[in-house]
């Protein structure tokens, strides 16, 4: 920890100090490492928006930067550029989309990067109404 002083050059200097604290974070310049090269994951349609995927994870010396690159139709999934962790963007329809397949990006504080794919499967719920129609209706007895 450091002390920083600042002051004017009046009449009457005025000044004042503050505490620093500087933080070093080595750059590092080889590629990050996916733990992965592949992930799949199968998630039912009816998830509410925000709703949890799959962390995809990458391994470096320095701070790292996730996005979605490639296959994300209609922005439906989005990804925390910090920690990696996918999750639903909006609501998933099985009828529409049955499989996902994502490029993730990692990048380091030099921007040297990696990729890795996601596969992500869209499990049908029954979300039609039951329909019973009754034509008739005999008693046995």
């Amino acid at each position: 920890m450091g002390i920083l002083k600042a002051s004017d050059h009046g009449q009457m200097p005025l000044s004042a100090t503050v505490p620093v604290h500087i933080l070093l974070t080595m750059a590092d310049s080889a590629a990050p490492r996916f733990v992965h090269s592949h992930y799949a994951t199968e998630v039912y349609e009816n998830q509410p928006i925000g709703h949890f995927i799959i962390h995809v994870e990458a391994r470096s010396q320095s701070s790292l930067f996730y996005e979605i690159t490639a296959g994300n139709m209609d922005g439906m999934f989005q990804i925390n550029p910090s920690t990696g962790i996918i999750m639903t963007k909006q609501h998933l329809d099985f009828e529409k989309t049955r499989y996902y397949n994502l490029t993730v990006q990692v990048s380091n504080m030099v921007s040297v990067k990696a990729q890795a794919t996601v596969d992500i499967h869209i499990l049908d719920i029954n979300d039609n109404r039951r329909n019973l129609t009754k034509s008739f209706l005999r008693e046995y007895k």
